[in-house]
Parts: structure tokens; sequence; C-alpha cells
């Protein structure tokens, strides 16, 4: 038999509510009524014991309340057996009888949602209101912060709670492939209001209005909320119809009765860090959220640390198989290991930190240094991150049941996203904001999979070094063109404030477009004909066809006074210069429309084409994905470097 649950109140389950555009007809008695509702206590009181094993709850439940103030629970997603069951939030109003859930939404089947919320009368201390029969239909506005939604849904008044204020419970249902909950992402706050049926307030006695609202933390929408309403939405049934309880406690105590069957709980001992780190790293470990003042921009440095940190301290003893990728954040490149499934996240992370590290910048009115200061730090913030949890992953181990604690719960920590291979668009969801990131080039993990197993592979024997030009070729030879732009954009930023000036002035915004609009139309002709110059220069045709070319130029001098004004000039000096270039670069110097380059660009070339011949496997690999790259097709290759 059911027993009435404790009381408590949230807002949350009043933003579900509003997700919906299309609502379920009321029924009398309402979807969710008090005994519904204290069973669900029960089930979410299992499931944070953790006593039934079928009975799981996707993070720790820390509500309660001392002598002073209640603490909520947040979100709290209960399945059964795997499967979403239903979402709960424990009651942030202290007069509240402890443990009531404010916030409960289930999925009943069919494709709808029952909810119930509890909603008060702010500031409170409110006498003499008309009583409110069970039953009675009202209407909920739903509107969530951050976001141009706004919902209206019938509902019913289920009870009214003994207090100073008015506080009572309301419950509704809606379709679970409403617009508005297909629109509806995480948000700090879901605002809510209670109106008579006809959109008028309620009343007390003397003909006051009475406001009955409140909201909710979405923040953890994605994870908690998400998962039902997919369930709900692609026909999934209520598994709480078909649960025995008594038999799967029965089954529970059976099975912890048989020797060495009671696991005993995960702990971890991280005494060895500095104290001042050590309840940092605990709070990871035991899931809790982070503080609401860690800059959303730290979150995803944390988590590229927590890879890169992983990679350097356990890449002997890793815990899995894992892919490589090449990247050069924070002013350094480094080829790293990733565990597969952590592979995506990552790259994303690495490409999306910087445009949000920028936004936020930007939204800062008075920041206290440039952005271009602030990530000259970002090397130190990373490695300083890094070296932390080197110092885990050396106390605690690169593999077992701590480790994927810490890994699960970084992943969990790590905010939504939203993307498609080959696309350019990426959605990042922190909970309480979003960001709609338009990347550079379009995505390509795929790829950037099988070039980070090339880039292992290489062999590289001094032929390529650690200058710009020779960083961009190799890139270029191993079929890494995303690394390839990306080493140009790092090159860009430099090049277009050079002393580190604010790089929102107007003349480095020009700047930049400029060279943003240069690299598009060139694709790196200029390192190109260089090589092709280069190579017949030093390597002669190799058994290929060449085109013999003549350029000639006319110098001369032009002289003004203080005013600017001409006053004369030397005659001119003809220049001839006359080459032969392999034929398949003839696209390139026709673009280029110059047989000439610089004396730097040449001495780079002559050190790289000084290690290969015309016999070299690595010099046929590099040529045909150099092409490739210039008429912005596909690399020809993907693949690790053969020797010279």
């Amino acid at each position: 038999m059911r027993s009435r649950p404790p009381s408590s109140w949230i807002a949350g389950l009043v933003m579900l509510a509003c997700a919906a555009t299309a609502t379920v007809a009321q029924a009398s008695p309402p979807a969710l009524d008090t005994q519904e509702i204290a069973y669900l206590g029960r089930l979410a009181e299992l499931a944070r014991a953790d006593t039934v094993a079928a009975i799981t709850a996707s993070r720790v439940d820390q509500s309660g309340r001392d002598a002073e103030r209640a603490t909520p629970s947040g979100l709290v997603l209960v399945s059964i057996e795997g499967v979403p069951a239903f979402v709960y939030d424990r009651d942030s109003y202290y007069y509240i009888t402890d443990r009531q859930l404010e916030f409960v939404m289930r999925c009943r089947g069919g494709g709808v949602i029952d909810f119930s919320l509890i909603v008060r009368q702010y500031p409170g201390e409110v006498d003499d209101v008309v009583p409110v029969p069970p039953g009675t239909e009202y209407e909920l506005l739903l509107m969530p912060y951050g976001q141009d939604l706004e919902r209206r849904l019938p509902v019913q008044w289920v009870e009214t709670f003994p207090s100073h204020d008015v506080v009572a419970r309301v419950s509704g249902s809606v379709r679970a492939d409403d617009p508005f909950l297909l629109a509806l992402r995480g948000t700090s706050n879901l605002q809510y209001s209670l109106s008579t049926a006809d959109g008028q307030p309620l009343t007390m006695r003397d003909g006051q209005y009475l406001t009955l609202s409140g909201g909710l933390d979405l923040s953890t929408f994605r994870s908690d909320v998400a998962p039902l309403l997919e369930h709900c939405r692609t026909g999934g049934n209520d598994p709480l119809a078909s649960l025995d309880l008594e038999a799967l406690r029965d089954s529970q105590a059976a099975s912890s009765e048989a020797p060495g069957a009671t696991p005993e709980p995960l702990e971890v001992d991280l005494d060895f860090l500095p104290r001042n780190q050590q309840q940092r790293y605990k709070r990871v470990f035991e899931g809790r959220p982070r503080s609401s003042e860690t800059p959303l921009d730290t979150v995803l440095l944390d988590h590229l640390a927590f890879h890169t940190a992983y990679w350097e301290q356990c890449a002997a003893t890793p815990a899995g198989p894992m892919d490589f990728y090449t990247t050069p954040p924070f002013s350094r490149a480094r080829t790293i290991g990733l565990l597969k499934d952590d592979y995506a996240a990552f790259v994303i992370a690495a490409l999306v930190h910087a445009p949000i590290r920028a936004q936020l910048y930007e939204e800062n009115i008075r920041p206290d240094f440039s952005l271009e200061a602030t990530n000259r730090r970002l090397g130190e913030v990373m490695e300083r991150l890094a070296k932390n949890w080197r110092r885990v992953f050396a106390g605690t181990g690169c593999s077992g049941a701590v480790f994927e604690r810490f890994r699960g719960n970084m992943r969990q920590a790590f905010p939504y996203l939203e993307y498609r291979e080959g696309g350019r668009d990426v959605l990042v969801d922190f909970g309480s904001r979003q960001f709609e990131i338009r990347l550079q080039q379009p995505l390509a993990i795929a790829a950037a999979r099988r070039a980070g197993a090339a880039e292992v592979g290489s062999v590289n024997q001094g032929v390529f070094n650690d200058s710009y030009p020779s960083l961009v070729l190799r890139s270029i030879a191993i079929g890494d063109f995303a690394l390839a732009d990306r080493i140009e954009e790092e090159f860009i930023a430099t090049a277009s404030n050079p002393f580190g000036g604010n790089p929102d002035n107007a003349m480095t915004r020009a700047l930049t477009a400029l060279m943003h609009a240069e690299k598009s139309m060139r694709r790196q002709g200029n390192l190109i004909a260089a090589y092709a110059l280069g190579r017949q220069r030093l390597l002669g045709a190799c058994g290929e066809p060449t085109t013999h070319y003549t350029q000639e130029r006319i110098y001369w001098s032009e002289y003004t006074n203080g005013l600017g004004q001409y006053v004369g000039g030397s005659a001119g000096s003809r220049v001839h210069n006359e080459a032969h270039v392999p034929t398949k670069f003839n696209a390139v110097i026709q673009r280029q429309n110059s047989i000439t380059t610089s004396s730097v660009l040449s001495s780079e070339m002559g050190a790289i084409l000084s290690k290969l011949s015309c016999e070299s496997a690595l010099r046929q690999q590099l040529e045909d994905n150099m092409l490739a790259y210039f008429n912005g097709h596909a690399p020809v290759h993907v693949k690790a470097l053969p020797g010279r």
C-alpha cells in the first residue's frame, strides 16, 4: 500500500509543463495525485540510498535542511533497470514538510508527460485566503530565462500545505513532443505563475490579488530531463507500471546475503594532494556540481587539461584503446592520445574554447586585462590544471573504478554538444547558458582520427622543423588539412596583432579580415610555389614534365618633398628571371603570378628538399597532398609519413 510522502517544494515541474504546446485534457482526479507523488517520493528515497540495484539515480541527492536553511536536491533522473522513469527535485522552501518533491514529472506512456509542482505566495504572510478545493482548474504560465519562449498549460489544484504563506501543489499533463518542449534548453531559471482558467489572478476574500509563482533551475536539463522526454517521445512506456517493488526488495535482500555480494562503497584517498586541492578533486570524484561562479571557459579548459594530463601520465598503461589528435592550442603544439569515446568531445572543446572565451570577454564591461594578455596566460593555466590532474592519476591510478569515476563525472560536468560531421555550427549548452559557435572550417572528426593515427606512425627523421612553413607542410603531407588551417589561424592571430595590443581595435580587425580573405584565396600558394621552384632547382624534373616561365620586373624610385609632392625619380632598371617548374604546379604559379619568392621561404624549402630525393615516397605524398589542399580537395593520402 502506498503511503503519503513527506512534503517539500520545487518549481522544476512547472518548467517542464511549460514546454508543451499541445496539452492533454485534464481528468478528475489529476494525473498525479497525492498518493502517486508519495509513491514517487519513496522511489526517490530508494534511489538516493542506492539499496535496490534496479532503481538508480543520475546524481547524488544531497538535499536536506538544518536549523537555518533547506538545501534543494537539484534535478535528479530516476531510472528503473536503466529505463528513464521520472525526474524530481526536492524542496528548497524551508516551511514545507521535509523531503517533499517540489517538482516531479514522469512518462505516463503514449507520449504523454504528467507533471506536478509547488507554487507559493510571494512575499508570504497572507491571511484570509479563499479556500481552494482540490480539482479546481487553473492556468500555469511558464517562461524559461534566456529563451524567447512562453507556454500556458491547464493544471488542477491538488493540495494546500499548512504554512504562514499560501503554498500549494498543482498537477497537469502535456505531450512529450510539444513544440515548446522540443525548443526548451537548459536555463538557470524556469519561471512560472498561476492564474485562473480565464487568465485572471487569484484573489483573497477582500478581493486583493494573490500571486502564486516559483522557479526551477534547469541547468542539468540535457542530462536529467531530456532522456525522459526522449524516452516518452519515442513511444516508451512507464516502467513504474510493471514495477514490483516488494519483489525487487526481496531479490536484493537475497543477493545481499550471499557471501561477498555486498560491494564496498567506492572511496578515494587524496591525502597526497595539497590541502587546498583535496576538496576540489573530492568534489569531482563525488560528482557534486561545480560552483556557479566557475567561468564557463574554465570548464572546457579543465576538460582539456584532464585528458592531456592522462596522456602525459598514463600513456604507457591506458585504460583502453586510443585515438590521437594533434592540436596547437595555447601556443604548444602536441599530439596526444585520447580514449576512443572521449575523442569527439575533446576535439570540439579544443575548437570552441577560443570563441567562447572571446565572447565572454566581450561581455565583461570593464575587463582588467586585454583579451590578448589573458590569452597569453592560457598556457600557464592549462599547465597548472594538467599538473594537478597528473598528481591525481599518479596517486590513484590510470585505470580501475576510481579512474572511471573521475572520468564519468568529468563527462557529466561537460556541456551538451550539438553538431554534425562536416558542418560548421556547434551548439555548446552549459545548462545555464548556451553558445552557438560557427567554426572556421567544417568539422571532420573522422578525418582527425585518421590523421592522428598517421601522425603517431610517422617517421620524421628531421625533414620538418618547428617553423611555421615547415609545420604547415608537415600537416599537409600527413593529410591533416584541418591542422594546417589551425596553424595558420594561430599565425594570423599573431601576425595581425604582433605587439599584443587590443585585438578588437579597428586596425587589428581590418588586418585580420584582410589576412583571412587572402588565406581563403591563396590556399598556402606562396609556400607551395616556393616548394615547386625549390624542387626544380635542387632535385630537377624527377622525370616529370616542366613548364618554362620568364618574368621581367622594372624597378624605379620616386622622390617627394616634405609636402608629399612629386619632385623627380630615377631611371627604371629591368630585372629578368627565368624558371622551369613542374607542370603540375602551373595553377599555383599562375595564381601567385610570380616565379620569385622571399629568401626566408627559399631557405625553409631548401632545408626540407635537401633531405628528400626524386625517389622519396615522402616527396610524392607531400606533393600529391599539396595540390589537393591548394585546389580545395580532400587529401589524396591520410597516412603516416614514410622515411625520406
